[in-house]
């Protein structure tokens, strides 16, 4: 038998390669499925289905305030700007993973049922912190408007959050961390993870008008927000951006119309 030549690193260790799953010298589904490229996949029809939505319904939260920074930074409408930027990374990520034969479908099953999972684990740890399950943050507008409106909302926060917050500051954290640690992914992604959550937590304290030193309630919405966003930025670095987004979409649905 001929020596077998070991496997390199698509990209440098230098580069935020690890991060999005680009590192091919490990393979399975936990490899797999953290690709930046697959999970944009995944989440293609969700992001789909949210910007059809928009026709009949005004959009709230980080999908909002992103389509306006952009209409702002393009002096254009941002909308059109966000589709035309999605659908880029969209297809080149079909590109990416053609060329490398790495268009696994069948992983996407396996996806939803982790995402589930965790999602639950979120909602059981909101139960057990609140008590009773609805007097949950993301509750307080649930009698308020339409059942379609809620799920879009959810499945909006769920998709354009984890984009900004995960997908965009995570990873510009990482980035800086892992050069200032001296290329210590541990503490670069323990530092990404705690910074991305403290500001994931004090946008909603802002967007929420909570009073964490004056009122109790909002002490522990603010706190649960805290730990969600340190969730969500486990799963971004460790599990990929795919599962983080259908996680925090599928709990934003339960919370909402429960």
């Amino acid at each position: 038998m001929g020596r077998q030549e070991p496997i390199e690193e698509v990209v440098s260790p230098d580069s935020l390669g690890w991060l999005i799953g680009a590192d091919e010298s490990v393979r399975g589904y936990i490899a797999e499925s953290r690709s930046l490229a697959l999970s944009l996949m995944l989440i293609a029809p969700l992001l789909l289905v949210y910007e059809v939505a928009l026709v009949y319904w005004r959009p709230l939260g980080a999908r909002r305030w992103v389509g306006e920074v952009l209409a702002v930074a393009f002096d254009t409408q941002g909308v059109i700007v966000l589709n035309f930027l999605v659908l880029l990374a969209v297809l080149v990520a079909v590109v990416i993973l053609a060329r490398r034969r790495r268009l696994n479908f069948s992983l996407t099953g396996w996806v939803l049922l982790e995402s589930m999972g965790w999602a639950v684990l979120l909602v059981v740890v909101g139960v057990a912190l609140y008590r009773r399950l609805t007097v949950l943050p993301a509750q307080s507008m649930a009698g308020a408007i339409s059942v379609y409106a809620r799920v879009m909302s959810a499945v909006g926060a769920g998709i354009y959050e984890e984009l900004l917050f995960r997908l965009v500051l995570a990873s510009a954290l990482y980035l800086a961390a892992y050069h200032l640690t001296g290329r210590s992914r541990a503490a670069a992604a323990a530092f990404s993870i705690a910074v991305s959550a403290l500001v994931f937590a004090g946008c909603h304290v802002l967007a929420l008008d909570l009073r964490p030193l004056a009122n109790p309630v909002d002490r522990m919405d603010t706190g649960f927000h805290l730990l969600s966003g340190l969730l969500f930025g486990w799963l971004y670095v460790y599990r990929g951006l795919g599962v983080a987004v259908y996680t925090h979409v599928i709990y934003n649905i339960i919370v909402k119309m429960v």
